[in-house]
């Protein structure tokens, strides 16, 4: 029988130790088994009860104050409402121009840190970034501890090609909510719906994103009054019968070819993000994200992408 040596690294000279029965252990030490499920319970609803405090009391700062010329003034001011998934009409891809946003475009690289952010509350700094998406969460309900309503959680991972990683939270009514005057619960539907239509790999704008930080993590969130809004840029399409989004990979592959053309912020951006997505984010099938599991139309597997 072979012999078995154990080395106790970093163990007390023999001079140091004390072996007087009196002083031993009499009882077994329990192994550690990471923290407790309370405290692991206790940190999610302070997030979530943060979360939900920025998102219905803060003050809202112009996109991109902060992040200097990270990307140039888009030049347009006017801002749109619609969620921008093209109908099976326009499957193709409809040629429309670039979409109004309020202030610039942002890289996620250039998203301040949580210091920042905290020496500027009540203010919440919103960004518009263009990003593909890497997981999609369904829908969670949760009731918040401090403001008791319930409302549904929707967690999206994104990335581009400066950084990846980053996490974003929709905070979203339930269904038969209601108001005073009816306009954020629409605009709050109309989010729910681009939500439970994306999928990972995707390309979309996401436009007036909150930015916060929670133990000083830095993440993106919905703000109130159906300000926060999901479009979607460009998709890989299954086969003919799936909605494609505004920018179908023709024009992509003109845009690229034509250096004239190179003036488009938005188009370039995504040009960059679909070359980032091709090269880094997984193909693997998987769910469609903003549905809930057991729907047999935002739940179902994907098969794997087809070519373009």
């Amino acid at each position: 029988m072979s012999t078995k040596l154990i080395f106790l690294m970093g163990a007390p000279t023999q001079q140091n130790l004390c072996w007087d029965e009196e002083e031993l252990l009499d009882s077994p030490i329990f192994p550690f088994s990471g923290p407790d499920v309370e405290v692991q319970i206790t940190a999610i609803s302070q997030f979530y009860d943060h979360s939900f405090a920025v998102h219905e009391t803060s003050e809202i700062s112009v996109p991109g104050a902060h992040l200097g010329d990270s990307m140039q003034e888009s030049g347009l001011s006017a801002d749109s409402t619609g969620t921008s998934v093209a109908s099976s009409s326009d499957r193709e891809a409809p040629e429309l121009g670039s979409l109004a946003i309020q202030g610039c475009l942002s890289d996620l690289k250039d998203i301040p840190s949580a210091t920042y952010l905290q020496s500027i509350v009540p203010q919440t700094m919103t960004v518009n970034l263009i990003v593909g998406i890497i997981a999609i969460h369904p829908p969670r309900r949760i009731v918040t501890r401090q403001w008791k309503r319930e409302l549904d959680l929707v967690e999206v991972v994104v990335g581009d090609e400066t950084r990846t990683g980053f996490g974003v939270t929709f905070w979203l009514p339930l269904g038969d909510e209601t108001n005073a005057n009816g306009r954020c619960d629409i605009e709050a539907q109309k989010l729910r719906t681009s939500l439970s239509s994306l999928r990972p790999r995707d390309i979309v704008l996401l436009r007036m994103v909150g930015l916060s930080s929670f133990r000083e993590r830095v993440y993106g969130q919905s703000v109130g009054r159906g300000v926060t809004k999901v479009d979607l840029l460009h998709r890989q399409r299954i086969d003919a019968t799936d909605a494609g989004g505004i920018y179908s990979v023709r024009r992509l592959q003109t845009f690229r070819d034509d250096e004239t053309k190179h003036g488009d912020l938005q188009l370039m951006k995504v040009c960059k993000v679909r070359e980032w997505i091709r090269l880094f984010v997984d193909p693997a099938p998987d769910l469609v994200g903003g549905g809930p599991r057991t729907s047999s139309k935002h739940g179902q597997p994907l098969p794997p992408d087809t070519q373009e």
